[in-house]
């Protein structure tokens, strides 16, 4: 009896096994053939390694016909790799270069890897060759830079630039799921088990199927507006302990494994336009109503001191409003712009940083980021570059410059300019750079004229990009948001009159 039932328990096992034994080996080949679920597939023709756009796409939930969020230079390199340097750039959005050379409509390179490999092409022939790859997409973030980068081992790089921290909230999946079902998601636990059965051609062919039979069970974005109001995160919300934890260990975990092969990481702290207003404005749950009232009453004072220019008054009333509700965002934004523009920059950074940490849509990275990357800065194989303080309009606190950002997070052409140049000096003061010790900068002018960019062009998209952009719902948010749109529209006014003869130049009034 217990031989013929042990015989039994082994035929079942072999029965269950070895269709799945099958079903893992045919999956096995069929990738190493295809290369379907690698960040680099091969072309043969070539002998080039190019940047799979389908492996991207695996990040997000929501089917994506029209995809733009990769960047349109940079992404392919010679498969042999030689003595080449190899650098490989990892982020979302900015390190891709939105909108310039995700947006096929703008028609120019403008991202930091592009112009860093300018740079650095720029110094040759005392330079090595340069093989750079821009792996950033638009909306990734640390979770699935940590599974990228372990997914590249194969390909050799010499260098790693990570630039992250502003997608931790909603990542791939942001105007698409809820914040709750996006929290579940991000757990590593429920990610990386999700990730490797999503890059399989079972899951494939049933995601196929099943868009085919039942089309409105896809998830698709939604209103930017009506999402945006349903998921804001008021700053004492748990979410925010959570969203901290993940960062910390995505980051920790990308730096072992980089010191594990010994690929030098190099750490950018994430930079972010103060000047821009928050976004979404939450009052604590608790107040009362008269409160509450009293709170929007201070700060509508605040902001009607603050364009007649009194600004000891705009502070005085952004003051009164944070004593009735201390994680109000924009009390913090106009006390912080006013302070500025009374020349107290500490307190004014200080109360722009609150501002941006009390938005209750986090698409600017929190203070937690630089807080995290901050304690990374003495480990081995590590360089960490603060872009804030080298972008500062003072020595004395870390305040970008809003003339290098075209909206609240990512660079202007000039801004990715700029961080390119900054990381070419850090790859040389660190000693990065094999035989160099001097380097050359082209100019900004000399970089657009290689990149082939139509400056008159590129402005002209820039001041459409207000109505072509998420941010025409989102400023209905805030009315700040508004006077930030004119603002970027007047400035591209500005560029294109220095463009156009006097006859056709544009009128306008600066906000």
């Amino acid at each position: 009896m217990a031989k013929g039932c042990a015989k039994k328990i082994v035929f079942y096992l072999v029965l269950f096994a070895f269709p799945v034994a099958l079903w893992i080996a045919t999956e096995s080949v069929a990738n190493r053939m295809t290369r379907r679920f690698e960040p680099l597939r091969i072309d043969e023709r070539e002998q080039t390694l190019y940047v799979n756009r389908d492996y991207f796409t695996d990040f997000f939930l929501y089917r994506i016909t029209d995809f733009m969020g990769l960047p349109l230079a940079n992404q392919a390199v010679l498969r042999k790799k030689g003595s080449a340097l190899r650098i490989v750039c990892l982020g979302g959005s900015t390190t891709a270069g939105y909108p310039y050379n995700t947006a096929p409509a703008f028609g120019s390179g403008a991202s930091f890897p592009n112009y860093l490999r300018l740079i650095l092409q720029y110094n040759h022939p005392d330079m090595p060759d340069i093989q750079m790859l821009n792996m950033g997409c638009n909306a990734l973030n640390s979770l699935n830079i940590r599974q990228l980068v372990a997914s590249l081992k194969r390909n050799k790089p010499d260098i790693f630039i990570l630039y992250s921290g502003h997608n931790e909230y909603f990542g791939p999946n942001e105007f698409t799921i809820s914040k709750e079902k996006t929290l579940i998601y991000q757990k590593p636990s429920v990610y990386f088990p999700f990730m490797r059965f999503k890059r399989t051609y079972l899951y494939q062919g049933l995601r196929s199927l099943l868009h085919k039979l039942a089309p409105a069970v896809a998830p698709k974005f939604q209103d930017y507006l009506q999402w945006s109001l349903k998921n804001g995160i008021h700053p004492e919300d748990p979410i925010n302990l959570q969203v901290a934890e993940n960062y910390a260990e995505n980051i920790r975990s990308i730096i072992a494994y980089c010191r594990e092969k010994r690929i030098p990481l190099i750490l950018v702290q994430p930079a972010a336009n103060l000047f821009f207003p928050p976004f979404l404005s939450l009052h604590h749950e608790n107040l009362g109503r008269d409160i509450i009232a009293s709170c929007d009453s201070l700060v509508m004072m605040s902001r009607i001191a603050f364009q007649q220019q009194d600004y000891q008054k705009a502070v005085a009333y952004s003051q009164a409003a944070s004593r009735l509700d201390s994680s109000y965002a924009i009390a913090y934004f106009y006390r912080g712009m006013a302070e500025i523009a009374l020349d107290d920059l500490a307190s004014g950074y200080q109360n722009l940083i609150r501002a941006r940490n009390c938005d209750g849509l986090p698409f600017r990275a929190k203070s937690f980021v630089h807080h995290t990357l901050e304690a990374q800065r003495n480990s081995p194989g590590v360089v960490l570059v603060d872009l804030p303080r080298l972008l500062s309009i003072s020595d004395a606190v870390p305040l970008p410059h809003r003339d290098l950002f075209l909206e609240h997070v990512h660079p202007n052409q000039e801004g990715y300019y700029t961080i390119a140049c900054l990381l070419a000096e850090t790859l040389l003061q660190k000693k990065l750079l094999p035989a160099i010790t001097t380097l050359r900068y082209p100019t900004f002018s000399e970089c657009q004229a290689v990149l082939q960019t139509d400056v008159l062009h590129v402005a002209r998209m820039e001041k459409r990009f207000p109505e072509d952009s998420f941010f025409h719902q989102l400023a209905k948010l805030n009315p700040e948001i508004n006077g930030y749109m004119q603002w970027i529209r007047w400035r591209a006014d500005q560029q294109i009159a220095a463009l156009l003869p006097e006859a056709e130049q544009p009128s306008s009034t600066q906000p």
